[in-house]
C-alpha cells in the first residue's frame, strides 16, 4: 500500500494496531527510487507492506504503534 499523507497513515496505523500488527522491518529511503518500505506482521495473517516518499509519513511509521 502506498501512503503519502499523515491522515491516511493515521487511519491505516489505527487499523494495523487494532489488528495486532507490529513493524517487522524497513528498507530503502524516501529519496531512493524505490521509496521507503516498511513491513508489518501479525501472526495469523500475511504481512503487509507500506511504501512512501513522504518524510513525515516515514517519521510517523518509525513511531508506530504510538501513531
Amino acid at each position: 500500500m502506498r501512503i503519502e499523507s499523515l491522515e491516511k497513515w493515521s487511519e491505516y496505523a489505527a487499523w494495523l494496531s487494532s489488528n495486532g500488527y507490529s513493524m517487522y522491518m524497513s528498507q530503502y529511503g524516501i529519496d531512493s527510487p524505490e521509496g521507503f518500505h516498511a513491513w508489518f506482521l501479525q501472526h495469523e495473517t500475511p504481512g503487509v507492506e507500506v511504501v512512501t516518499y513522504s518524510e513525515a509519513v516515514r517519521d510517523a511509521i518509525y513511531k508506530f504503534p504510538d501513531r
